[in-house]
């Protein structure tokens, strides 16, 4: 299906690969993958106490706080506070542990595999419109906001929050992108020859 609508609401829980938490898958490729076989994942983590991130050895990660105060990334060569709708960009090899700000958290993690897939990740706020993304495979949109229109090449989508709408860019190329509302973009590529 070129654009599909995923609701936040039938996503399923799992637990985190190092056993602290749970998190809900929001798309995997491919799908089906586990921790140890996906070329792109993302998901969403409700964090409820500080502690150390899970390693995913030759994996890029962004992460960004969706809900919530925000969180500190302890890592070997300094701190990184993730909050008001900042990124983080972290390789998946790398030690963090995660301080709450002021309370819980839900945050959205993008993950690719490095060699095999990358990603860039952008908010797009009310209003924005006219946007072009070429030469990606797949582009995840995220409503933030309660109510969210969309509209994507022809079709008018309504999203609530958390919902996303991901537009497989392999059958139809480049997306034009209108929001009524806050949106997280994320566009994945493969490398070359895969997909």
């Amino acid at each position: 299906m070129p654009i599909e609508i995923i609701r936040a609401a039938s996503l399923p829980r799992t637990p985190w690969k190092n056993g602290g938490g749970t998190t809900t898958e929001l798309a995997v490729y491919p799908p089906g993958s586990g921790f140890d076989s996906f070329v792109w994942r993302l998901s969403f983590a409700d964090v409820a106490s500080d502690g150390p991130f899970s390693l995913f050895p030759g994996v890029d990660r962004t992460l960004t706080v969706v809900e919530g105060a925000g969180i500190d990334l302890i890592r070997e060569r300094g701190t990184t506070r993730v909050e008001g709708g900042a990124l983080a960009l972290f390789a998946g090899d790398e030690p963090v542990v995660g301080r709450l700000i002021g309370g819980v958290i839900r945050d959205l993690n993008v993950m690719t595999r490095r060699g095999l897939c990358r990603h860039g990740v952008s908010r797009l706020d009310a209003g924005s419109k006219d946007l072009s993304v070429d030469r990606v495979d797949w582009i995840v949109l995220v409503s933030l906001d309660e109510a969210c229109r969309v509209r994507v090449r022809d079709r008018a989508l309504e999203l609530g929050r958390l919902d996303s709408v991901m537009i497989d860019g392999r059958d139809e190329g480049a997306a034009f992108i209108e929001t009524s509302g806050a949106l997280i973009c994320v566009a994945l590529t493969l490398e070359a020859g895969l997909g």
